[in-house]
């Protein structure tokens, strides 16, 4: 006997469509946020992506605190970006 397809439930987005405006609020302002951080504190766009490179830049507390802050925004946004995904 063949199996059924799983059923696809719908995205967060699709059951609440009045949450789809302030999540595509959210994703931009994320974006602002890393963008400023970015230009304040270019060495830690680097420390985000590989923590590591600490032992080989001139970093500053205050750069790993922004680079800190950087991997949390990429991790909203992916939360953001999930709120949109079918299951």
């Amino acid at each position: 006997m063949p199996s059924l397809p799983a059923p696809i439930i719908p995205s967060v987005l699709d059951i609440c469509p009045h949450l789809r405006r302030p999540a595509q609020r959210a994703a931009v302002e994320v974006r602002r946020l890393v963008g400023a951080v970015a230009i304040a504190f270019p060495d830690a766009v680097l420390l985000a992506r590989d923590p590591s490179a600490a032992e080989r830049i001139d970093s500053t507390y205050f750069d790993h605190v922004a680079a800190d802050l950087i991997r949390a925004a990429h991790a909203l946004s992916d939360a953001i970006s999930a709120l949109d995904e079918p299951l």
